[in-house]
């Protein structure tokens, strides 16, 4: 750049700058990064949610074992072992992608929930209803089927589709204390598991324990009342399972405070778990094998959700400290636990029973412990295996 005075006024000579500018401005991009910075792209799943509407529905009742009830325009649905009633709704969906067309099985499902418009039946005291579903994986006909028949012209082989195979088991329940219920069950490994075994359509099993429960149906006046099965999916990622191995506690083992020699129930039980393949872990506690009675707390956890209670000490193994949570002593109990990918896809449990005793324990003047062990001291309903041992004689085991 030069520069001159004329007249008092300096002047200057800017072309060889413009042309500098110029010359920049037509530089290809990849001479002025250099040729070893590529732009990125990284893949990133986008979920789609899509309400699926039910295709049938009906619910079979041990009460009325040969009653039909696929007109009604809504059914009743409860579980009680004091009443000794059963009652289940039957309701059944395509998975359909947003088009309508069956669902890819190689989409991933992060998550699918049953909505059910139900209203409470007055005259129960429970004061909550828990709803648990499961998949029918026994042929049937929902237009004719009952209690004792599948609606094909034959038996269940147990009744209420109870026989070996015929459903699967329980997932956690969703649980509200409301009267007028819309409901969101969790049924996204339930989904996945029926996309796997390369079906596009599903019929689901609906039970609840507390209060009893009237549900719409497809027959239901006001449409925003029928069911719905909402499933959220992607076009991209994984479908395949992770896997875990729960090593504590044991099968049968009776779970006692340590360093109290009184045998303290330990009401908030470690679980740990192994061979851990996944990024997550879910963890269920039950009084009930089946993990359907009314008598359970919120005992359901997941480290997505309550991450404070999970420890990983790597990426295969692991434990979770069952917070305080009203879990009682005197019985036995069930914990089951599984794995999650990333992708949010779900392993198959692993359950394990342990014992939670409850001693009438005596601290004595001299600050010693006595307790009287009777047949059904440990919770159990019956002595299962006993003996004692004494500090005159070391070696012996009576």
């Amino acid at each position: 750049m030069t520069g001159a005075v004329a007249n008092g006024e300096r002047r200057y000579d800017v072309g060889p700058a413009i042309l500098m500018v110029l010359l920049m401005a037509t530089m290809s991009w990849s001479v002025a990064v250099g040729p070893n910075v590529p732009l990125l792209h990284e893949s990133v799943p986008s979920y789609v949610q899509h309400d699926n509407a039910v295709l049938n529905d009906t619910a079979i009742n041990s009460s009325a074992p040969n009653n039909i009830y696929s007109s009604r325009d809504e059914v009743m649905i409860w579980y009680s072992e004091d009443y000794n009633f059963d009652t289940r709704g039957l309701f059944q969906f395509n998975i359909s992608d947003t088009a309508g067309n069956p669902l890819n099985p190689t989409f991933p499902v992060s998550s699918a929930h049953l909505v059910l418009r139900c209203s409470v039946i007055s005259g129960f005291s429970s004061g909550k209803t828990m709803f648990y579903a499961t998949t029918l994986n026994a042929n049937h006909s929902l237009a004719t089927a009952t209690w004792r028949v599948n609606g094909l012209g034959s038996n269940w082989s147990a009744p209420g589709a109870n026989g070996p195979g015929e459903s699967g088991g329980w997932e956690p329940p969703y649980s509200t204390t409301s009267s007028t219920v819309s409901t969101a069950i969790n049924v996204t490994a339930l989904i996945q598991e029926q996309l796997r075994s390369g079906s596009s359509q599903i019929t689901l099993v609906v039970s609840s324990v507390g209060d009893p429960v009237n549900c719409a149906t497809k027959e239901a006046t006001t449409a925003s009342d029928r069911p719905v099965l909402r499933v959220n999916y992607a076009s991209i990622g994984s479908t395949n399972q992770g896997d875990i191995r729960l090593t504590s506690p044991e099968m049968n083992e009776a779970l006692t405070q340590n360093n109290v020699l009184g045998l303290t129930a330990d009401t908030t039980p470690t679980i740990e778990w192994a061979d851990l393949n996944g990024s997550n872990v879910e963890v269920q506690i039950s009084n009930s094998s089946d993990y359907r009675i009314d008598s359970d707390g919120s005992w359901v956890w997941n480290s997505w959700d309550d991450a404070s209670d999970f420890t990983f000490t790597n990426s295969t193994v692991g434990s979770f400290q069952t917070p305080s949570s009203n879990i009682p002593a005197g019985s036995d109990f069930f914990a089951r636990i599984r794995s999650a990918t990333p992708d949010s896809i779900l392993s198959d449990w692993e359950s394990v029973r342990f014992l939670l005793p409850n001693h009438d324990v005596t601290t004595e003047a001299d600050g010693s412990q006595s307790f009287t062990v009777k047949n059904n001291s440990a919770g159990y309903g019956g002595t299962v295996e006993e003996t004692y041992i004494t500090s005159g004689n070391t070696s012996f085991n009576g």
